[in-house]
Parts: C-alpha cells; sequence; structure tokens
C-alpha cells in the first residue's frame, strides 16, 4: 500500500499537479456514483422485500 502511494505521488511530481487533481477528480466522481447506485439499488431491494408498493 504504501509503495502504491509513494507512486502516485511520484507520478503527481513529474506530471504535474493539474493532470493529477482532475485524475483524482474524476476517479472521486466515479466512487460517489458507484455509492449513490448501491443505496438506491439496496434500497430497492428492501422495498421489494417488505412488499412496498411506492
Amino acid at each position: 500500500m504504501m509503495k502504491f502511494i509513494t507512486k502516485i505521488i511520484n507520478n503527481t511530481i513529474e506530471t504535474g499537479i493539474g493532470q493529477s487533481i482532475i485524475a483524482f477528480a474524476a476517479w472521486g466522481y466515479s466512487f460517489f456514483l458507484v455509492v449513490v447506485v448501491l443505496y438506491y439499488a439496496v434500497i430497492s431491494l428492501i422495498k421489494l422485500i417488505s412488499g412496498n408498493k411506492n
């Protein structure tokens, strides 16, 4: 894990901070979308199991 973090830091220094900010923002947004999708999937599954017809 530490090697991975060190590699990210070294790549940030080599490629520049702007490109790294864009990359981290893209990954963060993707992670956020996955969390939202999982949240709604779990809520839908709970409603389906409990028999709510909302």
